[in-house]
């Protein structure tokens, strides 16, 4: 998966990039596992709820989220 681990030093201001863009992806992956996605302890509903889309909606769409690691998938009119 060619993933390695980047070492920093502790409150050094040259690697606060780093830090920051690890906190805004893990904002945005807590975000997509919160809101849509759906979870087997919750007996398949998600933690913050969402409604129920009608097929009269139109077709489903993906949208990507995470920088496209996860999708979401909504109807949306044609």
């Amino acid at each position: 998966m060619r993933v390695r681990d980047v070492l920093t030093a502790a409150q050094n201001p040259w690697q606060a990039p780093f830090v920051e863009g690890l906190c805004r992806i893990l904002t945005r992956y807590r975000a997509s596992d919160h809101r849509p996605r759906t979870h087997l302890s919750l007996e398949i509903d998600a933690p913050d709820g969402r409604p129920l889309e009608r097929l009269a909606l139109g077709r489903v769409v993906q949208i990507p989220e995470v920088g496209g690691l996860h999708h979401r998938y909504v109807r949306r009119a044609a």
